[in-house]
């Protein structure tokens, strides 16, 4: 049973390669390592996603009049705000067809006199 990383090596452990040390070049001849294809790779994968992303989230935005240059931050604002948010009652149940009921003209009170202010 190996009792740390040293004996996992196939490498003996006097011959540890340290950071002064210059690297050999690869004896296959590409120039491109592998963890500069995984960046290029991650740096393409997010590249289409924002593609994507865009062309899914600005005809939303459009739709709902918020294509401005702070429509993104107006729609996560309303999208949280309906998460915390449910209105269960409606605003005033008493208007039910706006722009076409008739609106009720209240007439002002009449002032009160000193001595019914003082009672």
């Amino acid at each position: 049973m190996p009792d740390g990383p040293a004996e996992l090596t196939d490498a003996p452990a006097d011959m540890s390669p340290t950071p002064t040390e210059p690297r050999e070049a690869p004896a296959h001849g590409h120039a491109l390592s592998r963890r500069w294809a995984l960046r290029l790779g991650a740096a393409g994968t997010a590249a289409v996603a924002v593609g994507v992303g865009r062309n899914i989230l600005v005809p939303s935005l459009q739709q709902r009049g918020l294509l401005s240059s702070n429509g993104v931050l107006d729609a996560a604002s309303i999208a949280l705000a309906d998460q915390l948010y449910t209105e269960v009652f409606p605003t005033s149940p008493l208007i039910l067809n706006p722009f076409t009921d008739p609106m009720p003209v209240l007439q002002a009170a009449r002032p009160l006199s000193p001595a019914q202010v003082a009672a």
